[in-house]
């Protein structure tokens, strides 16, 4: 497989879908011990003018996605408890279907789904924040990808490749926000000790110290051509672009709450359900 034409005849775009949906299912080492489907992946997306990005994510442990979970939890539960009609278990058998009840693999995928459609939002109101008028632009797409359903009972860990959803970025639109990104003002990005410019928000969060050796280079212009960049580099541009604060400041998680709440819901209807046939 050595042109575009080859890849094209041997592989589509289902085939592509199946190959970034086999990291649900595989873990980590799909997505980073077997490298021949990452790269079948990225030639295919590279051919179609899109580029995998990792999407910032507040992930599920300890977050305000567990907390949404958490009320939506016990909302249900004092449905249940003190005005369904027809709930033939007692207030204890109620409390420990409750106490069974978590975010499923199918759940994690949905919120981080939810959570991608909300984000491009986020991300296109920042990219033009820091246009001047004439580079305005009504949206930047994200089609959501897969999310390691495993990654979420591990908990969050920032720099992970798969505890974070995977979206689809056209090309055009990377080139953009790296061109904006080159052009912000020192003063833009505030999330981290002292206000950076992108340069220097690369090497801050990339700068080695005692116990962490990071995988990629602190400095910028070692990262090669943008079409080059991995999933995770690519993340590291739309964080910059749009910082966590701006998304706790204008409140993603809130957008998506009630989301959340109908799934923790329905997770805890299904567990009564299964009590009462048991």
């Amino acid at each position: 497989m050595t042109t575009s034409t080859n890849a094209k005849a041997l592989i589509n775009r289902l085939t592509i879908d199946q190959i970034i949906q086999c990291n649900v299912h595989a873990g980590r080492a799909s997505w980073v011990l077997n490298t021949r489907p990452k790269a079948l992946a990225e030639m295919m997306l590279r051919d179609e003018g899109q580029q995998p990005a990792q999407i910032p994510f507040v992930g599920f442990y300890e977050s305000s996605i567990s907390d949404a979970f958490e009320y939506g939890l016990s909302y249900a539960l004092s449905y249940y408890k003190y005005d369904a009609d027809d709930c033939e278990l007692t207030a204890a058998e109620l409390e420990d279907c409750a106490q069974d009840c978590t975010i499923s693999a199918a759940d994690a995928a949905e919120i981080a789904r939810a959570w991608v459609a909300r984000y491009e939002d986020y991300l296109t109101d920042a990219a033009n924040d820091l246009a001047d008028e004439n580079n305005q632009q009504d949206q930047i797409r994200l089609h959501f990808a897969t999310y390691n359903t495993e990654a979420g009972r591990r908990g969050f860990w920032p720099w992970g490749d798969e505890e974070k959803p995977i979206a689809h970025i056209a090309k055009a639109d990377l080139r953009r926000l790296r061109k904006l990104a080159a052009q912000a003002p020192a003063g833009y990005h505030e999330d981290i000790e002292r206000v950076v410019d992108f340069a220097e928000y690369v090497r801050k969060r990339f700068t080695p110290v005692a116990g962490w050796a990071p995988f990629y280079s602190a400095d910028v212009r070692d990262w090669g051509s943008l079409s080059s960049w991995s999933a995770a580099q690519v993340g590291v541009l739309l964080d910059f672009i749009c910082p966590a604060c701006r998304l706790t400041e204008y409140g993603l998680d809130d957008r998506i709450s009630e989301c959340i709440q109908e799934l923790a819901g329905a997770a805890l209807a299904d567990l009564i359900e299964a009590r009462k046939a048991a």
